[in-house]
This record gives C-alpha cells, sequence and structure tokens, in this order.
C-alpha cells in the first residue's frame, strides 16, 4: 500500500522526486498541446515548470507552502488538459 505524504512529511529528496516528477508530466502535456495548438497552455506550463525545477533544487524548508500551492497548480492544470476532450463537441446539442 502507498502511503500519502505531505511535503512536510517528505525528506528533502522525496521532495525533489515529486517536484520533478510533476514538472515532467507538466512537460509532456505541454509537447501534447503544442502538437495541437493549445499556446496559452504551453506558455503557462513552461512557466510553472520552471517555478517547480527552481523549487526542487534549492527548497528550504519555508518553501514548503509554495511548493504545495505550485503542485497542486500543475496536477490540476495536467488534469483539466487531459478532461478537455471528455465530451466532443455537440455531444449535448438535440
Amino acid at each position: 500500500m502507498i502511503e500519502l505524504m505531505s511535503l512536510n512529511e517528505m525528506n528533502f529528496d522525496e521532495r525533489q522526486e515529486m517536484l520533478t516528477t510533476v514538472a515532467r508530466a507538466l512537460e509532456e502535456s505541454s509537447v501534447q498541446a503544442s502538437a495541437e495548438g493549445h499556446r496559452a497552455y504551453v506558455e503557462n506550463s513552461k512557466s510553472l515548470v520552471f517555478a517547480i525545477q527552481s523549487l526542487a533544487h534549492e527548497m528550504k524548508a519555508e518553501q514548503l507552502d509554495a511548493a504545495s500551492v505550485l503542485l497542486q497548480q500543475a496536477m490540476m492544470m495536467i488534469l483539466v488538459f487531459r478532461q478537455r476532450n471528455i465530451y466532443p463537441a455537440g455531444a449535448f446539442l438535440h
């Protein structure tokens, strides 16, 4: 069973791995967004990836709250992007 931990409960290496994993996932979704022509998503993703990667390499204890917010924002962006085509255009028109 996977144990859920907050950033506060993780050690430095675990936090760094979490931040890096989320940044990579955001980069991957950005590549797909670029191929589909979603420029705004690509630019927002790049900015967020930069912020996350910066924290991953030099995170201090007082930055944990900021890191948590950035991770939440990144995961929400990825989720919304992945769900964008669940309902094809006109699916609800009768």
